[in-house]
């Protein structure tokens, strides 16, 4: 588990950074191979996308919500198990069973389509060649405020796997970063964990927390 996060925390500096997802606009444009693997997961994730979809459908959400302070120590805890309701793909109401927090009221299980947007496509530097191949966004612009990071994909069904998310410019934030690890179920692509880290400024001083969310009980209305 431990060296899980280690892996993650270096996947999440890499995106802040930024440094091996940026080369030249027309460089991306050019590669045909990135063009091709981008459109096939386009259309991947629009078919198998639940709210795109406009599926019905439950699951069970897990949180843990962790406050960070200095150099890392987590400071306090607070967890919650709730039912979500999805009717048409869109959030028709929760039933909360353990919450110790009203923080955890709310958990976003949103995710963009980046492959539909006009980002900046290109490979992840040192691919292995194995069944998921990474490919990075990126956008032209600094104060764009759309999300940057990295997206994994299966390298043959071209459904998402993983999905690294930087915000560089979020309202309310100092910083945020979201990470989401997808399942198939019943042929649709939901996330099963969503990671989020963020510096969420107050009045008097930042929040830093972590909030952890484990899915299940994933059922599908026909």
């Amino acid at each position: 588990m431990e060296k899980c996060r280690i892996k993650l925390w270096a996947a999440l500096v890499v995106l802040a950074v930024g440094l091996p997802l940026r080369s030249t606009a027309d460089s991306r444009k050019a590669d045909p191979v990135v063009q091709f693997y981008c459109a096939r997961a386009r259309a991947v994730c629009a078919e198998h996308k639940p709210d795109e979809q406009a599926l019905s459908y439950s699951l069970t959400a897990t949180s843990y919500r962790k406050e960070v302070g200095g150099r890392g120590a987590i400071t306090h805890v607070d967890s919650a198990v709730a039912d979500f309701y999805f009717s048409g793909g869109t959030l028709d109401s929760q039933k909360t069973a353990v919450s110790t927090s009203k923080k955890l009221a709310d958990i976003d299980f949103s995710y963009p389509n980046v492959f539909d947007q006009d980002y900046q496509f290109s490979f992840y530097p040192n691919d292995t060649g194995g069944k998921y191949l990474a490919i990075g966004f990126d956008t032209d612009s600094a104060g764009d405020p759309r999300p940057v990071g990295l997206a994994i994909i299966d390298r043959y069904e071209y459904y998402l796997h993983r999905l690294y998310l930087f915000f560089p410019h979020k309202e309310g934030y100092k910083r945020l970063s979201r990470t989401l690890h997808f399942v198939k179920h019943e042929g649709y692509i939901f996330p099963d964990s969503i990671l989020e880290m963020a510096a969420r400024a107050g009045i008097f001083s930042t929040d830093h927390y972590r909030l952890e969310t484990v899915i299940s009980n994933i059922k599908i209305n026909r």
